[in-house]
């Protein structure tokens, strides 16, 4: 197998070499492995840039990429295109691991920004979980040169910046305090009131009551489990919303229970009164909103054993830590649960800078690292922001 990757990262290599001598345009590319559809906000970064500069072409390249045989292949198809856009492109944007940018020898013009899709650093990646059950092996790692060739990297405030240091293996002096353009929805109250209209045209039941919202993380081997809330919730006063991770398969004979596969969890947040979570980095987002968040964690230990977390998880968690749901239920039928905890993570760990747009940030930055061409170093910390 390593002799298969090897001889096929330097067909990529050959290739690649004839592609970068097509003419470098105005263009920027941005890359995913998250989705088949276009992130919400590479959406949002399209739609600055044209304002920024409509001279520039923005090329959107999302493509999941899935065990199967017919998805392997389609990939590695897939990745001829890529390196299409990265020979021809000033500047290329990825929100996840991308091999093509990794493995290949590049224009020196050309500038990689890895924004990551996660708001913050939560649980463990990376490097930071090298030779680990939910990690790569190093071999692997050094093979397929996880996590190479970035120049500059966004992080949601400086606490994280220890964090993305380590699971990237950059400096820190290549990070950048920017949280994601999906901020500026998050905090655009039309917006979400939108959403919520939308959401509750199609599910009309979601009105009369409290919303409960269960937000499980991906698990490579568990499935999600809903038994214990199904059987101890009065449906009678609250809906009960499960929302996965998008590499989760999830369906439920339990029919009280919605499943809203059409709308992102992003959205879901707009029609939810309670968060239900537990390792997912939903919880930063669910912060800048001040929603009530409790974390059902019934395989913490093992959690903590596989994988790990960056924060203090115990004492940091914006809520109530459990393995029992029908503890969560208790409190939330109480009101029990203490917003202050939602302000003290979100301080700590989302910088946001209210005066202005964090789309509009990141665009003006992305610009300067273009424009700069080896001479000007963009500022770091010209963000100005200060924290919610």
């Amino acid at each position: 197998m390593e002799y298969i990757v090897k001889f096929y990262i330097i067909i990529m290599n050959i290739v690649y070499f004839f592609l970068k001598l097509l003419p470098t345009q105005k263009k920027i590319t941005m890359l995913s492995r998250e989705s088949d559809e276009v992130p919400v906000d590479f959406a949002l970064l399209e739609k600055e840039i044209i304002r920024h500069d409509p001279s520039y072409k923005v090329v959107l390249l999302p493509k999941m990429l899935h065990k199967t045989l017919n998805s392997k292949i389609s990939y590695a198809c897939h990745m001829y295109r890529q390196m299409y856009h990265l020979a021809t492109s000033r500047l290329v944007i990825l929100d996840t691991y991308c091999i093509a940018v990794s493995v290949l020898r590049h224009k020196e013009e050309l500038k990689v920004i890895q924004i990551w899709h996660a708001m913050g650093a939560l649980k463990k990646f990376g490097y930071s979980i090298l030779d680990q059950p939910g990690g790569s092996t190093s071999k692997m790692a050094r093979l397929m040169k996880m996590h190479h060739n970035y120049d500059y990297v966004l992080a949601s405030s400086r606490n994280c910046i220890p964090f993305f240091s380590e699971a990237f293996r950059v400096p820190p002096e290549k990070i950048v305090v920017k949280p994601l353009p999906r901020t500026d929805l998050l905090l655009d109250r039309q917006y979400m009131s939108k959403k919520r209209e939308e959401i509750l045209r199609a599910y009309p039941r979601l009105k009369n009551k409290k919303n409960i919202t269960y937000i499980p993380t991906f698990r490579k081997k568990s499935k999600i489990k809903i038994e214990d809330f199904v059987n101890k919730l009065d449906f009678n006063q609250y809906n009960f919303i499960v929302k996965p991770h998008p590499l989760m398969s999830f369906s439920t004979t339990h029919h009280e229970v919605i499943v809203p596969d059409e709308f992102s969890t992003l959205d879901v947040l707009s029609v939810s009164d309670f968060l239900v979570n537990d390792y997912s980095a939903f919880t930063f987002e669910a912060a800048l909103l001040d929603k009530p968040m409790f974390f059902y964690v019934p395989d913490l230990k093992r959690y903590l054993k596989e994988r790990n977390f960056y924060i203090d998880y115990h004492n940091e968690m914006p809520g109530l830590i459990t393995d029992n749901a029908g503890t969560i239920i208790d409190h939330i039928r109480n009101n029990d649960y203490d917003l202050s905890l939602n302000k003290k993570f979100r301080e700590k760990y989302v910088t946001v800078n209210r005066s202005r747009s964090a789309t509009a940030d990141i665009v003006d930055f992305m610009f300067d690292v273009i424009g700069s061409e080896g001479e000007k170093k963009p500022n770091l910390c010209s963000d100005h922001s200060r924290d919610l």
